[in-house]
């Protein structure tokens, strides 16, 4: 809590006229937060637009990944938030770059293509953009 707390102010600074302010934390126990059917790699939604808060909710099993892989999935969930341009093309692709360029780290994907801080590689191919 206290690490989404930390990046969402940083977020809030960067994009003082998005909602990003505003983001709620949830964890679920579910094992994907979206519901079935899920890949092993879909950890979290952000949900944002309309009367509610932004919010953005975690499966519970994120508490087992490493440090680096949650800062890059905090990131990336608050820039889909964050995000002044949400209907253009490629929201997958501007939520990494909005989260390395916030965040001062780049978005890399580890070897389970799961967002990380630390040691790996761009975007895989396979992935939406």
């Amino acid at each position: 809590r206290s690490l989404f707390r930390i990046e969402r102010a940083r977020f809030a600074a960067a994009f003082p006229r998005s909602q990003v302010g505003a983001a709620r934390l949830y964890l679920t126990s579910a094992p994907c937060p979206l519901g079935p059917p899920c890949a092993d790699r879909d950890y979290a939604v952000a949900r944002w637009g309309g009367p509610t808060p932004p919010s953005i909710t975690f499966s519970r099993r994120v508490l087992d990944l490493p440090r680096a892989n949650v800062v890059a999935l905090v990131r990336h969930e608050l820039a889909h938030v964050a995000d002044p341009t949400p209907d253009a093309p490629d929201p997958e692709l501007r939520a990494d770059r909005i989260a390395s360029q916030v965040g001062g780290q780049a978005v890399r994907y580890d070897r389970r293509e799961v967002q990380t801080v630390g040691a790996g590689t761009g975007r895989p191919r396979r992935l939406p953009t």
